[in-house]
């Protein structure tokens, strides 16, 4: 930006240097009056033009490749076919896995202004997984701390609501049925 005021102050000095040349003509008839104008541009000024033009090119196409970036940071594409990125930042085990979460949740997270839907889950999974602190999310994701502790606990809600409370606990297993459960509820199991 102080660049392009910098160019700017340039190519108004050089063009107001120099009065330009202005021809007034007038014809004086009584019942018309013809005035004509014409500035000179001279080729200094055309030159400056075509600086500045190009460099808006340029800073045009800078901010869009920095656009183009943040648009795929966090999102699916980004996680697509890396496994491992999706074990590391989120604790899920494989891409398939985390669309498939995201597309169970997906119906019921908030829209937020700042962060798509699927941005959101994975800053939750982030932070559950990492345990990384409110001020390094808002850095990496470019949003305010108040939007990631927003983001986060509407994100925590969801999952308990439709992943925690949906699921239907066995009141009683029965020794019929216990070998079709696994040993993470044995626990559970009541001898009859």
């Amino acid at each position: 930006m102080k660049e392009r005021k910098r160019r700017k102050l340039e190519i108004f000095a050089e063009t107001h240097t120099k009065e330009p040349d202005v021809s007034v003509s007038e014809q004086t008839d009584d019942k018309d009056k013809d005035m004509s104008c014409q500035t000179v541009i001279d080729g200094n000024y055309l030159r400056a033009m075509d600086s500045e033009i190009n460099a808006l090119r340029q800073e045009n196409e800078t901010l869009r490749k920095n656009c183009e970036k943040n648009d795929r940071m966090f999102s699916p594409k980004d996680f697509e076919d890396n496994d491992e990125k999706v074990k590391n930042l989120t604790g899920l085990a494989t891409f398939a896995l985390l669309m498939i979460l995201f597309n169970y949740l997906e119906p019921f997270l908030q829209n937020m202004d700042v962060l798509d839907k699927f941005r959101c889950l994975v800053l939750t999974l982030m932070r559950l997984r990492l345990n990384l602190s409110v001020l390094f999310l808002s850095y990496d994701f470019d949003i305010s701390k108040a939007s990631v502790s927003r983001i986060y606990s509407s994100v925590i809600d969801v999952m308990y609501l439709r992943m925690i409370c949906s699921l239907a606990r066995p009141r009683v297993i029965t020794v019929d049925n216990a070998n079709a459960v696994s040993k993470k509820l044995l626990p559970y199991i009541v001898l009859k």
